[in-house]
């Protein structure tokens, strides 16, 4: 069996999306979180490949793109 051969029920596909969150709700969060928590409308986009081993069982594996805003933080100083 060649497991990179397509599938005839395999599909792939992209997207884009915009998640506008409500005032009311950011609001709420930065009142429950003393002003420290901080939402923001989302944007973005993804790529997927959906492997079907029979048409009732998929494996879908979303590929999102690299991001500036997904960088490594660091969260403590370093070692000396």
């Amino acid at each position: 069996m060649d497991c990179w051969r397509r599938g005839p029920y395999d599909s792939f596909g992209a997207g884009i999306y915009y998640n506008a969150i409500s005032p009311d709700l950011k609001n709420s969060i930065k009142t429950l979180t003393g002003g420290v928590g901080d939402v923001k409308d989302e944007k973005g986009m993804e790529v997927f490949y959906d492997f079907a081993f029979i048409p009732a069982m998929r494996l879908i594996i979303p590929l999102p793109p690299a991001s500036p805003k997904t960088r490594r933080r660091r969260t403590s100083s370093p070692r000396e």
